[in-house]
């Protein structure tokens, strides 16, 4: 579903997802964000509709420590895209991939659906940390599980 206006919480965001359906928001003379979003909105329902180990894998993902952040966190990356998107030696260590990952599981997952299907060259960087490289092959698993057949870009 493509929207002019979506808000969550009276706060405008890129897309939402709830279970069946993808809502994302038109922005005017960016395709590129609109397919970022799609994408990450996109992810919400494939880990939604994974079975129940798949899901608690992910959600407790041993390697990973568990920090997410608090709702202000969560609120000051839907307002700044700049700071949600950055990241730094220990995130990545610790197999997040941006600010905006450490804010839910889900967020989480779908910023590595962002990485997967849309910045293929960063994520293949990004293999390099073992907790992402164990992440990314339980992000392909769950996609595989939920049907996906092709290769993955570049064969992450």
């Amino acid at each position: 579903n493509l929207l002019s206006n979506l808000k969550w919480k009276n706060m405008n965001v890129g897309g939402i997802s709830d279970g069946s359906s993808v809502y994302v928001r038109i922005e005017t003379n960016n395709e590129d964000s609109y397919l970022r979003v799609l994408n990450h909105e996109f992810s919400s329902n494939v880990l939604k509709h994974s079975n129940l180990d798949t899901i608690l894998a992910w959600y407790d993902f041993p390697e990973a420590e568990r920090e997410y952040q608090t709702q202000q966190f969560h609120f000051k990356c839907l307002n700044d895209f700049d700071f949600a998107t950055k990241n730094n030696i220990n995130i990545l260590n610790n197999g997040f991939l941006s600010n905006y990952s450490l804010t839910d599981p889900e967020n989480d997952f779908n910023v590595y659906a962002e990485y997967v299907f849309y910045k293929t060259s960063e994520i293949k960087k990004l293999k390099k940390y073992p907790k992402i490289n164990l992440k990314l092959k339980l992000f392909k698993k769950i996609y595989r599980n939920a049907g996906f057949k092709k290769a993955f870009p570049n064969d992450i």
